[in-house]
């Protein structure tokens, strides 16, 4: 096994470079196997095979990938952080989208709304995963009054259930690359019926019906091995969902502000995106900057004398900034309605 990490670096390089070359493609992998077995000195049949067997998973990418060590639902955690920020507005980041997720946004919802009403609502959804697409549903439904068809997996369809009254209350998603799974389905969903916008940057495109298969060797994969469609929209592909308003920020940055929103980092500079506005932002401190009017809000020195990140009065996360500034916005236009 010692020679894995060699042939797959070997296999994906072959293959990038003859993907580039105008030579001859790569011959069938049986006919590469053989020459590789016969002519490379000191490796063995299981390198080979343990070599190609890594190349497949790193060529297919969120379409195919070993399961890891599965945890009781009991024992996952669903809700990363929680906070009733100012005017109202309930912020909840999803951890995983599986069974029990819906439920424990409704006991969310019950003690905000308990504590003077939900005006609107920040549904985090980086770094959110999870193969569950009947609780995505299940968690959409409840935007939903009506009983209509919401998502095939494959030919199985899932719906939404009729209620005396849904949650009405403006919402933004927020996803980036990170974003993989049932919870694109959830974001897609909200967005199609108009119960949400979608905030931030382009998901993971992992949105598939898989099946969990059982190898000779005990190792489990999960393939995917169907489509998931909107009943009323589009098929979910590889190339994810597109948010609504597309804001840049660094997934490390991201990671921390998770957390903690106003943590003060250093900024992370954007390539300039010629399809957009001239004028749009070229760093996250700029997006601050002007959700702050005029203010970065951030120091030039970003840690404190412990070399600890700084935590402002302000929220520094670009993202949220944005879906916040939505919010507000909403809450503007729709009384005069």
């Amino acid at each position: 096994m010692k020679n894995t990490a060699f042939m797959l670096s070997l296999l994906l390089a072959w293959s990038a470079k003859a993907a580039d070359s105008e030579t001859a493609p790569l011959p069938p992998f049986d006919e590469l196997r053989k020459i590789v077995l016969s002519n490379l000195d000191g490796v063995e049949q299981g390198a080979v095979d343990a070599a190609a067997g890594a190349a497949l998973l790193e060529a297919f990418g969120n379409r195919l990938s070993v399961v890891g060590e599965e945890k009781p639902n009991e024992e996952l955690k669903l809700i990363h952080r929680s906070e009733l920020m100012a005017n109202g507005v309930g912020y909840v980041a999803m951890e995983h989208l599986e069974e029990g997720a819906a439920t424990a946004f409704d006991k969310l919802v019950e003690s905000w709304q308990g504590e003077g009403g939900l005006k609107g609502l920040v549904l985090d959804l980086r770094f959110t995963r999870g193969f569950d697409y009947e609780e995505a549903v299940s968690l959409a439904n409840r935007f939903l009054q009506d009983s209509k068809p919401l998502l095939f997996l494959g030919k199985a369809g899932l719906r939404s259930t009729l209620k005396g009254e849904a949650l009405k209350v403006p919402a933004v998603i927020l996803v980036n690359g990170e974003t993989a799974g049932a919870p694109e389905a959830l974001a897609s969903l909200l967005r199609h019926h108009h119960q949400g916008v979608v905030v931030g940057s382009p998901t993971a495109g992992a949105a598939h019906y898989y099946r969990i298969i059982k190898t000779s060797t005990g190792l489990k994969l999960r393939v995917a091995n169907g489509s998931i469609r909107l009943a009323e929209g589009p098929t979910l592909t590889l190339d994810g969902i597109q948010p609504d308003l597309r804001v840049a920020a660094a997934l490390e940055h991201e990671m921390q502000w998770r957390d903690n929103p106003r943590l003060v980092l250093e900024p992370v500079l954007f390539e300039e995106d010629r399809s957009g506005p001239l004028s749009a932002p070229r760093s996250e401190r700029e997006l601050v900057r002007r959700h702050n009017g005029g203010n970065s809000g951030t120091p030039d020195d970003a840690e404190d004398k412990e070399g600890k990140a700084r935590v402002a009065d302000d929220i520094q996360d670009p993202v949220l900034m944005r879906g916040l500034d939505l919010l507000k916005a909403f809450s503007i236009v729709s009384p005069r309605r």
